[in-house]
């Protein structure tokens, strides 16, 4: 494995939708149990469910050229989508009355 390779490599691990599939669900279970756990993956599917499903259809549909929205005129739709998404979490967990640490 070259050097580019490996450094793209732990560039993907160490990126933070990465880490957060285990840190979110960590969390959750250290303040409610398997209950937390749930909430934090909730909380995972909205946080990066809903920009993902947004860069893939637009991967499909043309108006997004790849995963690193390389072109500077694609990221203030896509910066809408990810705050709006990060609202909508935040919503749904005080209204469900989820543990603090998780929203």
């Amino acid at each position: 494995m070259n050097k580019a390779a490996l450094a793209r490599w732990v560039s993907i691990f160490f990126d933070s939708s990465v880490l957060s599939l285990f840190i979110f669900p960590a969390i959750g279970w250290e303040v409610a149990g398997w209950q937390g756990v749930a909430w934090s993956l909730l909380a995972l599917c909205i946080l990066s469910g809903i920009p993902l499903a947004y860069i893939l259809i637009g991967m499909r549909r043309g108006w997004v050229s790849d995963l690193e929205l390389s072109h500077r005129e694609e990221r203030p739709r896509f910066i809408v989508v990810s705050v709006s998404s990060d609202l909508l979490a935040l919503l749904i967990l005080y209204l469900g009355d989820a543990p603090y640490m998780i929203w």
